[in-house]
C-alpha cells in the first residue's frame, strides 16, 4: 500500500491538511452582498456592491495572509487581495 506524501503548504502546524474551511464573518457579509448585488429591481445596487464587497475581501485577505493556517491560505489571501485592490484600482479608473 502507497501512501501519498501531502506538500507541507497544505498542512497546519499539527501536520492536519487544510485546503478550505468553513466561511468565517467576512466571507459571510461577502456572500449577502453578492447575493443582494444580484436584486435586479434596486437601481445601482450592482455598482454600490462592488465597493461594499472591498473592503470586506480586503479584510478576509489580511486574516488569511497574517492568520491563514498553512502557506496555501496565505498564498491565496494574497491572491484575492492584489484581485480586490486591482480591481478597486480599475473601478476609480487608475489602472
Amino acid at each position: 500500500m502507497s501512501v501519498i506524501k501531502i506538500p507541507k503548504m497544505f498542512q497546519d502546524q499539527s501536520g492536519k491538511v487544510v485546503i478550505g474551511q468553513a466561511p468565517n464573518a467576512p466571507l459571510w457579509i461577502a456572500i449577502v452582498i453578492t447575493i443582494i448585488a444580484k436584486i435586479p429591481f434596486i437601481p445601482g445596487i450592482s455598482y454600490m456592491s462592488e465597493w461594499a464587497l472591498l473592503p470586506v475581501m480586503l479584510y478576509w485577505s489580511y486574516l488569511e495572509i497574517f492568520k491563514g493556517v498553512n502557506n496555501f491560505r496565505r498564498i491565496l489571501g494574497t491572491i484575492v487581495g492584489l484581485y480586490f485592490i486591482i480591481n478597486a484600482l480599475q473601478m476609480l479608473k487608475i489602472v
